[in-house]
This record gives C-alpha cells, structure tokens and sequence, in this order.
C-alpha cells in the first residue's frame, strides 16, 4: 500500500492528493497517510520484520569454544596470532594464521640523564600534644573489709588491721581479700616491696599492686 505525505512548509487545508479525496479526520501520533480505498486517510504505519543479527568480532588467548558465539562471528586468538570464523553449523572452523613481520632492530640506548638534585624540605611542626591518660589504680588504706563505696574499678585496698589486701575492684565489688602476712618488716610498717613478696605467685595481685605503686 502507498504512503505519501506533505512537507512541512505547506500550508492551508488539503481536500485532494492526487486526485482522489483526503479524509478530515485529524491524525495522531506516528499515524501516516494512507489510502483506505475511497479516501486518503490517518493510518497507523506497518512495521517491517527484525532483521537477523550481525557478526561480531571477539578476541582472546587461545582459540575460541565451540559453545561461544554466534553464526557470522570471528575470533582473533591473540596469542598465536590466528583468525577463526565466520562461525558456521556451530563451529568455528580452521583458524587463519596471520603473517607476523620479523622483529624491528633494537634501538639505541638513550643518553643518561643530568644527576638529580636532592631537595630536603623543611622540617614538620611538633605534633599536638595527646589527650591525657585516664587515672590509674590507687592502692587504698583500710580498716577492716572495705566496701562498695571505696575506690574505684582497677583500685587495691589493704586492710592494716587484718594485713590483707583486696583487689583489683571490678564491677563495684571487691573481690575476696588475700592475707599478706610476711616476714617482720622493718621498722615504720610495711613497705610496697614487703607487699609484693607477701602475695607470692599470685600474678594478677603483683601486676595491680606494681601498677597502683607507680601511679
């Protein structure tokens, strides 16, 4: 079926095209002109078939499987330097060696460069001092078993009346005191040394009470 239609630049209302009448329908979006056998009239276009793909070219290390690609498509296989295709009945077929020219001679070495200049730059400002650590652990003085409300968590707490020491406080309770009676001291009572030697093997009071002494 013919289609005609008007440029444009025309104006003013068509009662004819070629002889023959021109409907007054008013036309929509992507209709054209047609001829519905009394009368040129709006009319939506024919759309032709999907054409078929086109080949491809693909490239790669190694000849191409039979598994990929389509019909038409070529492979260049990038190591060996050999074209496959155009694929056919699912193969690809006997590839094409491509001609390599012979290697080009070795250029001439380049001159050596001007010695670099060493440029140290300026020395960085100080860094701000850090924020300042938290409080570390107290070794306490008490009267008897100290309770909830003494000390802090981390803190150690000797009882001179019973020479015990209780700690570290963890939670907000202090755990159960370990007696330190040692060897007679001298004179002036009992020094941090007397202390340590006191709890013996018990690493975890040795450690707290060496960390409380240097805070």
């Amino acid at each position: 079926m013919p289609y005609y239609s008007i440029p444009a630049t025309l104006t003013g209302n068509a009662t004819q095209l070629q002889g023959r009448a021109v409907s007054s329908s008013e036309p929509v979006a992507n209709q054209v002109l047609a001829w519905s056998g009394s009368a040129w009239a709006p009319a939506t276009g024919v759309t032709g078939p999907t054409g078929a793909d086109g080949s491809q070219f693909f490239g790669g290390s190694g000849a191409p499987s039979n598994a990929f690609g389509n019909a038409r498509d070529f492979w260049l296989d990038t190591t060996n330097g050999r074209l496959y295709g155009p694929k056919a009945n699912g193969s690809w077929g006997s590839p094409l060696q491509l001609q390599s020219g012979a290697a080009g001679p070795t250029g001439a070495a380049g001159a050596t460069g001007a010695a670099g200049q060493s440029i140290t730059g300026p020395s960085g400002a100080a860094g701000s001092t850090g924020p300042t650590g938290a409080t570390g652990a107290a070794l306490l003085t008490v009267n008897g078993v100290p309770n909830g409300n003494v000390g802090r968590d981390g803190d150690l707490a000797y009882d001179v009346a019973a020479r015990t020491i209780y700690g570290p406080k963890a939670g907000g309770s202090w755990p159960a005191g370990t007696s330190i009676v040692g060897p007679t001291g001298p004179t002036g009572g009992i020094t941090i040394n007397d202390v340590i030697a006191a709890v013996g093997s018990n690493a975890t009071l040795r450690a707290a009470i060496k960390s409380a002494s240097s805070s």
